[in-house]
């Protein structure tokens, strides 16, 4: 059975608010879709090898770089969980997964 993408809540919500983020900075949605198609992107590689992120300090948690936003995510059997994506500067203490 292939894996497949499923985005946690907080995920689903990170990704919204990124996008209006840059959205409302630029006044345009091109950079917003253009990462996220980079994000895809590195998805689909997730997808090929899971374990091609390298582990975080959460147990069973990894994490890969797309531009400068970091996207964590846990492998399953059956699919990548993504968790979370948070722009490398943000204080990753507080981060929740």
């Amino acid at each position: 059975m292939a894996r497949q993408i499923v985005w946690s809540v907080p995920a689903e919500r990170d990704r919204k608010d990124i996008l209006a983020y840059w959205n409302e900075r630029n006044g345009s949605p091109t950079y917003g879709l253009k990462l996220f198609g980079r994000i895809n992107t590195a998805l689909g590689r997730l997808l090929k090898n899971p374990y091609m992120g390298r582990p975080s300090d959460i147990p069973d948690i990894r994490v890969v770089l797309v531009e400068d936003y970091l996207l964590f995510y846990e492998v399953l059997s059956d699919a990548i969980l993504v968790h979370h994506i948070c722009h490398g500067k943000r204080d990753l203490s507080k981060l929740e997964i």
